[in-house]
């Protein structure tokens, strides 16, 4: 039902779109980037941590991955 997020992801987002008539559609596909094993949770890399957002603070990251990059958004820091 949800996607959660991991720095070490098995499916990856795309952009698709396509016309019909005069219309263009616009759809998100998902697609595997690994074998997934039958029970195996759905995880993608949202990334959010690549751009300083409007946050009080940094969250971190709770992936537990090897490869977790420690925090899942990172705020701004704010200049005095």
């Amino acid at each position: 039902r949800f996607i959660n997020h991991s720095c070490d992801p098995n499916i990856q987002s795309f952009n698709l779109s396509g016309h019909i008539e005069s219309q263009t559609l616009h759809r998100i596909g998902l697609f595997a980037s690994r074998k997934i094993q039958a029970g195996e949770e759905l995880t993608m890399d949202y990334q959010w941590d690549k751009n300083e957002l409007n946050i009080p603070k940094d969250i971190p990251c709770l992936c537990k991955s090897s490869k977790c990059r420690g925090f899942l958004m990172r705020s701004k820091k704010m200049k005095h």
